[in-house]
């Protein structure tokens, strides 16, 4: 019986390590990213948490939040194209990075 409860959550532990491999992968593109920009830009780490909107995919999930809408200068700085895109193409490397490790690996 232990080995049956083992092999039942094996998918989910796997999905949570994918997930933080994820979350560091784009945590990390997200920093360089807009560290060639921005110089306040200061990485906060990625965070591990029971994310309800994340919870039970099938698939390695991550929440980003890329901004604080409350602090005034990343408030403005939400206003412009180029910080937004810069957004989006630090999470597009990350996800991309993630890709290329999991073929690497034979996962995908």
């Amino acid at each position: 019986a232990p080995a049956s409860v083992a092999a039942e959550r094996s998918p989910f532990l796997d999905r949570q390590r994918e997930s933080a491999r994820l979350a560091r992968l784009v945590q990390g593109q997200l920093v360089r990213q807009l560290g060639m920009r921005y110089n306040s830009v200061r990485d906060l780490g990625a965070k591990e948490g029971p994310f309800f909107v994340i919870g039970e995919n099938a698939a390695p999930s991550i929440l980003v939040e890329a901004a604080f809408l409350t602090h005034r200068e990343e408030g403005l700085r939400m206003r412009s194209e180029v910080y937004r895109e810069q957004l989006a193409e630090g999470v597009a490397r990350g996800i991309v990075a993630f890709l290329d490790g999991q073929r690497r690996s034979g996962s995908l």
